[in-house]
């Protein structure tokens, strides 16, 4: 008799096409973001701090780390110039309840040129990225939809 279970694996794409005149920037946002305002979802984002570190300390505190692609939702950052396309691809069993529509609301799109607003004052912040090699370099990730899970999970529970 064969007790194996035949888990089913569910697949979700989601793309993401640059079809602006700048350089577009995607981030993973533990918030819930609200596009009407991401200038400031952005700066939430950039101070944030996991552990001892946040993305703005790269600017700021002149931290040195090298050859370091993350591939984690905390410090993932792909830049798109125009007319390139990224997918995030999502998969998990039918039973985990990260799907796309709640995917879409935690991805923070911002322009290049949000950096240079006087609300987040980081001029050099893509460059800075790309000496460090810390840029996403490649035209998709797969995630595992309960490590997006965990990620979004672990600031509810230490939300204010």
């Amino acid at each position: 008799m064969n007790n194996e279970s035949n888990d089913l694996v569910h697949t979700e794409r989601y793309t993401i096409c640059n079809n602006h005149s700048e350089r577009l920037l995607i981030l993973f946002s533990e918030d819930v973001v609200c596009n009407s305002n991401h200038i400031n979802m952005l700066k939430r984002k950039l101070l944030r701090r996991y552990g001892d570190f946040s993305l703005s300390m790269l600017i700021w505190d002149n931290v040195l780390i090298k050859d370091t692609i993350p591939i984690v939702p905390e410090f993932f950052v792909k830049s798109l110039a125009k007319g390139e396309t990224f997918d995030v691809i999502i998969k998990g069993k039918d039973t985990d309840d990260f799907s796309l529509n709640e995917f879409e609301k935690h991805i923070l799109i911002c322009r290049e040129t949000d950096f240079l607003t006087s609300q987040i004052g980081m001029p050099n912040f893509v460059a800075t990225l790309k000496e460090l090699h810390m840029l996403y370099p490649y035209s998709y990730i797969v995630f595992n939809s309960c490590e997006l899970v965990n990620f979004v999970d672990r600031f509810k529970k230490n939300k204010p």
